[in-house]
């Protein structure tokens, strides 16, 4: 009966007894943490939540790796490569001063070489004299869209290394053979600067000493008149007013007056020219520290990277280069062949091919030649200012004897004076 009840009662307002019953409201679900009971849905657990975990981990690893891959692989491919290429220079703090000071400078005299480096100047000599626009790649690529100057100078770098005189210039781009280039390039620029800075300070310095032996001349015609007074003193028929020291006083000499005299003069002469021969040793020594080698020949241990050499003695010596010499008779014997022949026959074009050909040759001749040209005109540099070094130091040495002679002369001189 309660049976028939729960089933056939279909006027009950359209309701059943199975719906009046799932309308109850159900009793709360509890969250329990800790100890639950895993064989109940009402139970939850941190072991639930872990091996869950465990199980989306399995395929969750995979597709990481695999898409952390193919991100890195993307990355590789379309992102563009970097070359850098540096070179290293040495740049002391201050100024190099030999004998005198030429210029006030700068205070931070290595900040501003390696500003110099940097400058449009510096960038233009390089792109000029070397012919980047036409020789690096990248510089093509943005002729007419984009200054070359600006785009080298906001990718070349110059910084000091660490607390040392040493400096290095380095560039990045697309192309090593780019990078190399140009640093090449802005090195051999700056170097070429500075050394015409240095011809420049030589001069000066010329000069400078120049007007220190008018300086020292006019010191000595001031002695041999003083002398001349002494002379005339010892002939006895005349006195001469000789200043000492910073009192006037007159000096009657006698016979050995005239000795004595001589032998200050000799003595005056002999210090100016000990002066002047320091003053061009310290010069000599100053450039022999520059080359990189010390100023004895016996302690030679230095590089000659840093010696100066003209660009005209090196065209010369690579124009006496017998292999260029052959070279060059081949190359005019085709340009003198080429007006002669039709621009329109296989000759011509044979013959235009042959001058590139030898243009080329040519170039690369040099190019195998120079770093050898160039070391040795360094090493004759390097060798001629030591031999220069090693005479002007000999010569000093000869005159502080000549000195310490004419001073034990003069001794002995006043001690016979004296015993007179």
């Amino acid at each position: 009966m309660e049976n028939d009840l729960a089933t056939n009662r279909p006027n009950d307002g359209g309701r059943s007894a199975n719906s009046m019953l799932r309308s109850e409201p159900a009793a709360p679900m509890v969250l329990q943490l800790g100890a639950g009971d895993e064989s109940t849905g009402g139970g939850f657990s941190f072991t639930m939540l872990w091996r869950s975990l465990l199980q989306r981990l399995k395929i969750a690893a995979p597709i990481g790796v695999v898409t952390a891959l193919l991100a890195m692989g993307a990355l590789y491919q379309f992102s563009e490569k970097k070359y850098r290429s540096h070179a290293h220079l040495k740049i002391s703090e201050s100024e190099n001063v030999v004998v005198f000071k030429l210029n006030d400078g700068s205070r931070d005299f290595a900040q501003t070489q390696l500003e110099h480096i940097k400058s449009t100047y510096i960038i233009s000599q390089a792109l000029t004299r070397d012919e980047l626009t036409t020789r690096v790649p990248e510089l093509q690529e943005i002729r007419g869209k984009e200054d070359a100057v600006s785009w080298i100078g906001q990718r070349l770098k110059a910084q000091r290394i660490g607390k040392s005189e040493l400096y290095e210039v380095s560039f990045t781009t697309k192309n090593s053979t780019s990078a190399q280039l140009i640093v090449e390039s802005i090195v051999k620029a700056y170097m070429d600067e500075r050394g015409a800075e240095n011809d420049k300070d030589r001069k000066g310095l010329l000069e400078n000493l120049v007007k220190e032996i008018d300086r020292y001349n006019q010191e000595i015609q001031d002695k041999r008149a003083n002398v001349k007074n002494l002379t005339k003193a010892a002939g006895g028929t005349e006195t001469a007013t000789v200043p000492v020291g910073n009192q006037p006083g007159i000096i009657a000499a006698s016979g050995r007056a005239s000795q004595m005299a001589s032998l200050h003069q000799k003595l005056v002469d002999t210090d100016v020219e000990i002066e002047f021969i320091k003053a061009k040793l310290n010069a000599l020594a100053s450039e022999l520290e520059d080359m990189g080698t010390p100023a004895s020949p016996d302690k030679v241990g230095g590089t000659a990277d840093s010696v100066y050499i003209p660009e005209s003695e090196i065209s010369v010596r690579l124009d006496k280069n017998p292999s260029i010499i052959s070279l060059m008779n081949d190359l005019k014997k085709a340009h003198d062949r080429l007006p002669a022949l039709n621009r329109s026959s296989p000759n011509y074009k044979d013959t235009e091919a042959k001058i590139a050909k030898i243009n080329e040759e040519i170039e690369t001749k040099k190019a195998q030649l120079l770093p050898e040209i160039r070391a040795e005109l360094r090493q004759a540099v390097m060798a001629r200012k030591r031999d220069e070094f090693k005479s002007v130091e000999a010569s000093l040495k000869n005159k502080e004897q000549t000195r310490e002679l004419l001073l034990s002369k003069i001794n002995a001189e006043r001690g016979e004076q004296v015993d007179h």
